[in-house]
């Protein structure tokens, strides 16, 4: 995870939505969360436009790919928080 809370290709790599989700899915997979949740959904929530939909990263331009991968991280955040406790 970035210092940013999103995820790159690599470690120290532009966090992007893609890499972001990808990520997010697989802790889900393996029951685990990222180190830095909430910090995570603020990248998220971050790379929402004034319309509504979400870039790749801040200030981009929105993409329904994006929005899917945006949309379908927070609902895996959310099933984080909640086996969290």
């Amino acid at each position: 995870q970035n210092g940013d809370g999103g995820f790159g290709f690599y470690p120290e790599t532009t966090s992007y939505m893609e890499n972001t989700y990808c990520a997010l899915e697989i802790l889900s997979k393996l029951n685990s969360f990222p180190m830095q949740l909430d910090l995570c959904r603020k990248y998220i929530l971050g790379c929402q436009t004034k319309n509504g939909g979400f870039g790749r990263a801040p200030s981009s331009f929105p993409f329904i790919e994006s929005t899917f991968h945006a949309i379908s991280g927070l609902f895996l955040l959310d099933e984080m928080e909640a086996r969290e406790g």
